[in-house]
């Protein structure tokens, strides 16, 4: 048997496996539309865009974007039915990606259940990930471990003083100075990507235990995105899941606030215009259906880089470039 067809039969199995999975714990499949109006506005996301002609309905096409997520598709339907329970396994589409763990098109499964726990989805993490391991046979997995952002960052880090870091005048200037760290900055860098870089950077490589797959919970409030923030804590209801220093999954307590995310959603714009990228428009029938989210929980886990990192992978295993070339 070739590569390109091993390589298929593993990509086809697991997707059965994950479908089986998810349809044994009473989780629905949906089918999210990949052409949307909007996506939800990201410093660190660029949308495809796309002209579509209308045909007869207009003679001016009219920009429509590829999904970077289903995200906001997905909670529109919890909004306005009884569903509970949810999954979603589709392509999405990112522009400017490149690199070992980076395709523009890649496969995103997402999933959305009742709960306000960070902790359900560490431990469904770990169960789409022992159902992916039991297709590429690689050997057993270790139990899930759990840690907080904070302490990941610190254990890298002790020297550094997060209230000096978000009072100094420049991040770069602090890093560089009371840390000792030399990064490739980009322009007009904040505090938060400041402290975005030095996690990507410096951290995330150091959780890399062999077969240990990893969940960091509560990231900082200026964090959140689309995640409640603890009254009590003042950290998000955010956890990242990862295997071997790579980053899996992403996911939230699900923000259920209008007011707040319309809020977020223009930071963002405000910061994208000023570096100079194109504008993402909000998505005001997601703002609107917020209002009846049930309370739950979901997550993103990039398909690919998954069934890369357990089959001990130093890149991202995709299908969709097998056969693709770069030539006209």
């Amino acid at each position: 048997m070739s590569e390109l067809e091993t390589r298929l039969r593993i990509f086809g199995a697991a997707r059965n496996a994950l479908r089986a999975y998810f349809e044994s714990q009473g989780f629905l499949e949906l089918t999210p539309p990949c052409l949307v109006p909007s996506n939800a506005p990201e410093l660190h996301i660029n949308p495809l865009f796309v002209s579509l002609l209308d045909g007869f309905a207009s003679p001016e096409p009219r920009d429509v974007q590829l999904q970077t997520s289903p995200e906001l598709w997905i909670k529109k339907v919890l909004a306005h039915t009884n569903i509970q329970k949810c999954y979603a396994l589709t392509p999405v589409f990112r522009d400017g990606e490149g690199g070992e763990w980076h395709q523009p098109e890649f496969t995103m499964l997402e999933w959305y259940e009742p709960g306000d726990s960070t902790r359900l989805l560490a431990k469904r993490f770990y169960e789409i990930l022992e159902t992916l391991n039991d297709v590429v046979g690689r050997e057993p997995l270790r139990d899930v471990q759990n840690l907080n952002y904070i302490d990941a960052l610190t254990a890298v880090f002790p020297e550094l003083d997060m209230k000096e870091y978000w009072n100094s005048n420049s991040p770069k200037d602090y890093i560089e100075g009371a840390i000792g760290k030399s990064l490739r900055w980009p322009k007009d860098v904040s505090h938060l990507e400041g402290i975005d870089l030095l996690w990507s950077a410096f951290v995330e490589p150091e959780l890399n235990e062999k077969r240990l797959p990893l969940c960091v919970h509560n990231w900082l409030a200026e964090q959140a995105s689309l995640a409640e923030i603890d009254p009590l804590s003042g950290f998000a209801k955010r956890v990242e899941g990862y295997l071997h220093g790579v980053e899996l999954m992403n996911g939230f307590v699900e923000l259920r606030d209008r007011d707040t995310q319309r809020e977020r959603f223009q930071a963002v714009q405000a910061m994208r215009e000023l570096k100079g990228q194109r504008r993402v428009a909000i998505d005001q029938e997601f703002i609107a259906s917020l209002t009846t989210l049930p309370r739950c929980v979901g997550a993103a886990l990039g398909f690919e880089r998954a069934l890369s990192t357990l089959c001990d992978a130093k890149s991202l295993m995709s299908e969709r470039s097998l056969l693709v070339s770069s030539k006209p």
